[in-house]
């Protein structure tokens, strides 16, 4: 696992997204997509990442 795909699933566990399909549910991308961006294969994309850090923060 990369830092990006570290870092990220370190905001979802903040917002208590545990699995690749309680991303999905909360933003744009399939369950599929979301297991590639948490296992670093796939780079998220820099909107779909600034949704993800927006709803972090919100908390």
């Amino acid at each position: 696992m990369n830092e990006l795909a570290t870092c990220l699933a370190g905001l979802g566990a903040r917002m208590e997204l545990r699995t690749t399909a309680s991303f999905a549910e909360h933003f744009p991308g399939s369950s599929t997509l979301w297991a590639e961006y948490l296992n670093g294969s796939k780079i998220i994309p820099a909107h779909t990442l600034g949704l993800v850090v927006q709803t972090a923060r919100r908390g």
